[in-house]
């Protein structure tokens, strides 16, 4: 699994990495703390598995624009933002970007497992659109 977290927080990416260790012990997390080096790990390690993006680094009201100036190489990641609490989570919410919302408050058994089936289900999802037969009329 291939994995980018935006998070200027070293202990996050730490517990991020033994986490998704426990979903796919082939993981590559890189870490970066600004949208350049971003979007060059974007291109150069494509195709990813997974965004995260803490909320707590970009803030509620910069997550969309900070989407849409990845979006060209995120390609079909599955998009995750990472909330403090509740507040944020819903902030984030209505900004209607991202696949799937995580507390950090969570204990990571139920993050891993929560990751572990949103990946499995990006996946099909990916699978089965482009799968999908064309339409002959």
């Amino acid at each position: 699994m291939k994995a980018l977290l935006l998070s200027d927080q070293g202990m996050l990416q730490m517990a991020f990495e033994r986490l998704l260790r426990g979903i796919d012990d082939t993981v590559a997390l890189w870490c970066c703390e600004a949208i350049v080096p971003a979007r060059a790990c974007l291109h150069q390690k494509p195709p990813l598995d997974l965004v995260l993006i803490d909320l707590a680094w970009c803030g509620a009201l910069r997550l969309p624009q900070v989407v849409n100036d990845l979006r060209p190489g995120i390609h079909a990641s599955l998009i995750v933002v990472l909330a403090d609490g509740p507040a944020d989570a819903l902030a984030a919410r209505t900004s209607n970007v991202a696949d799937l919302i995580l507390l950090k408050t969570e204990p990571a058994q139920a993050i891993r497992a929560t990751l572990a089936q949103q990946l499995v289900r990006h996946a099909l999802r990916q699978t089965t659109a482009d799968a999908r037969p064309d339409i002959m009329v």
